[in-house]
């Protein structure tokens, strides 16, 4: 009977090196030659000026992402802007018309210029860090199999959004890699316990564990939630998750010992709840606006958006033509119109997939936002069109093997207690529901952020990639966990190349 060609285990490492090392060189490529806009310019400069140290009412941002800017000197010729009232509070400052043409104000801009530059080099280092934590060191322990570990991997690397998300300023970035980190830290937690729970095992010592074991790697996986939480204010659903199971293993590696647990807990509180609290309550001290977004002149506008919009036809559609004629729309004009009432923004999933697959702000085609990749954008879109039924579909399976799984479980397990059972339970369960709840959690706040207080008449949509970017590979690494046949792993190995090779000139900057 004739075969699909297969990909063998060595060949295919191989191949999936190659295909890093080019993405971890666009990266380079494109912070290069990068001519573009970058995703809110004007707040990211602002936050940028102090290292994102300087609280405001609209400054949100933790400031980490932040901080190499102050390795930036300012020169003594720039001039700080005029500031209003209400600008003076955040990034809304602006220059003034008499002073945009003075030479402190050309150099305050060329020095905003520069800081932006900077932070556009860093996520070089913050998304190299993003694809080598999950493809060298996540997928693998996640993905038990050469085959799950390489369709990840692969689709993952096919994603341009990654590149787009290179070019801006913007913390997301940081994002991306403190996420990769933290779920990196969780792994390694997860093996260093195993180990000891085998050695225990078989030297009959499991109620009586070394003192002080395990400290070090929840040190660092506590150091390594609370740079997550420094990120951006979306990081609260993996951070929450993710410190729950840092209390989880403080108790496994406590082997029921008092003594030794509570410097473990106490270990994780200071630093998870320390890093996750200390920014919003130095805001809240320094402006009194702890979790206040926008300026007070566009909460009318921001309330009133989401009523003009039918959600029912918002988020039940997908209009396939309104992604190839024409691929990319640009948003609403400065207006008080709500931004979903004009047609191209009017599907959330049409919009969505021509953000993951496409751009449809402009942000990555062109200087200024001229689109001079229209037919690269179609080929992507129309090869991709199948990705979306492929993932749901594995999703399915998943859900169906999560199924039976439990049923076997709750079998083996139905004369114990209530409470040993739901131990064992979530013990054999424990990946999936990790990472279930922190892309679950993570798209329904999204969701709910995206369709209530982020739907502004402005300029731009917050409907973005960079928003979701970090929620897709743990879907990957849950979606392609069941093992397939072996022709059916050929097929969709040779789509996913296919998706990667039609998408690759998206994933490039031309340069003007």
């Amino acid at each position: 009977m004739w075969k699909l060609p297969s990909i063998t285990p060595r060949s295919g490492r191989v191949l999936i090196a190659l295909l890093l090392c080019i993405k971890l060189a666009l990266l380079v490529w494109n912070a290069a030659v990068f001519d573009g806009t970058t995703d809110e310019a004007d707040y990211q400069a602002e936050r940028a000026l102090s290292g994102g140290l300087k609280p405001s009412a609209t400054g949100y941002d933790p400031p980490l992402y932040y901080l190499p800017a102050l390795l930036v000197k300012r020169p003594a010729d720039a001039a700080l802007p005029a500031r209003g009232s209400e600008a003076s509070a955040g990034p809304a400052a602006t220059l003034s018309r008499r002073q945009r043409v003075t030479p402190a104000a050309r150099a305050e801009r060329a020095f905003r210029e520069r800081l932006l530059t900077l932070l556009r080099y860093s996520n070089v280092a913050w998304l190299g860090l993003f694809y080598v934590a999950w493809i060298g060191y996540a997928f693998p322990r996640l993905l038990l199999g050469f085959q799950g570990w390489f369709l990840a991997s692969l689709l993952l690397l096919a994603l341009p959004g990654y590149q787009k998300l290179g070019v801006m300023s913007h913390p997301d970035n940081a994002f991306a890699g403190c996420a990769a980190l933290a779920i990196c830290a969780w792994l390694f937690v997860r093996e260093h316990w195993q180990r000891s729970a085998t050695r225990a095992s078989v030297e009959a010592q499991a109620s009586a564990p070394r003192a002080g074991n395990g400290s070090k790697q929840l040190l660092g996986f506590a150091l390594a939630i609370g740079l997550l939480a420094l990120t951006r204010p979306f990081a609260v659903v993996p951070v929450a998750v993710l410190a729950i199971v840092a209390v989880v293993y403080a108790l496994r590696l406590s082997g029921g010992s008092l003594r030794q647990l509570l410097p473990k807990l106490a270990l994780i509180v200071a630093l998870v709840i320390g890093s996750t609290t200390s920014w919003y309550v130095y805001r809240w001290k320094s402006c009194g606006e702890p979790t206040r977004i926008y300026p007070a002149p566009d909460r009318a506008s921001v309330g009133q958006s989401p009523s003009n919009v039918s959600f029912r036809q918002y988020y039940a559609t997908f209009k396939v033509r309104d992604l190839i004629d024409p691929p990319s729309r640009k948003p609403a004009r400065r207006g008080r119109a709500a931004l979903l009432e004009a047609p191209p923004t009017s599907s959330f999933f049409t919009v969505l997939y021509s953000e993951i697959w496409g751009d449809q702000w402009l942000a990555f085609s062109g200087a200024r936002q001229r689109d001079v990749k229209g037919w690269p954008k179609r080929l992507s879109m129309t090869c991709a069109l199948l990705v979306p039924p492929i993932v749901v579909g594995l999703g399915g399976l998943l859900f169906w093997d999560l199924f039976r799984r439990a049923r076997d479980e709750l079998g083996r397990l139905s004369g114990r207690r209530l409470g040993q059972r739901s131990l064992e339970l979530t013990a054999a369960f424990e990946q999936e529901l990790v990472l279930l709840t922190i892309a679950g959690l993570g798209a329904a706040l999204f969701v709910y952020w995206q369709g209530g207080p982020a739907l502004l008449p402005d300029e731009s949509s917050s409907l973005k990639f960079i928003h979701i970017a970090t929620l897709l590979p743990p879907l990957l690494a849950l979606v392609f966990a069941r093992r397939l046949e072996q022709d059916s792993f050929s097929l969709l190995a040779g789509y996913f190349l296919l998706v990667y090779i039609a998408a690759f000139p998206l994933a490039m900057y031309w340069p003007a």
